[in-house]
């Protein structure tokens, strides 16, 4: 069908702009390839959330917090997230902010509030 792709704002990080290039490719040769329609949504504010990727399918609509690194993360819902590098050190993901579990959890919900509040003019 088709791949359709809309930047809100450029990004401040190059890992972001890295990543949505690969995303962006990988998401319209899919789209190429299975004839759906797909929208990829990058960086954009919801309900004064800062939103690095969306990607809205026919029936789905998927809300990514972009990260970077390499190594074994460890962590659970509500507490700190550590990632061990694979030469041996380790640090605090997010360090004084929410883990990313609950900032991709916080974003989600500001995705679906917008939406519910605008159902009648989407839908």
């Amino acid at each position: 069908m088709s791949f359709h792709y809309w930047k809100g704002t450029d990004s401040d990080y190059d890992h972001e702009d890295k990543q949505i290039k690969q995303l962006s490719a990988t998401l319209s040769k899919w789209s190429d390839d299975t004839k759906t329609r797909i929208h990829l949504l990058t960086n954009f504010y919801v309900g004064g959330e800062e939103i690095d990727a969306a990607i809205i399918l026919p029936n789905v609509i998927i809300v990514i917090d972009l990260k970077t690194g390499s190594g074994k993360i460890n962590g659970s819902e509500n507490g700190e997230w550590v990632c061990q590098k694979p030469d041996g050190d380790k640090f605090v993901l997010n360090k004084g902010k929410k883990n990313p579990y609950l900032q991709g959890r916080q974003k989600r919900w500001a995705m679906v509030n917008y939406l519910e509040q605008r159902k009648g003019e989407i839908l």
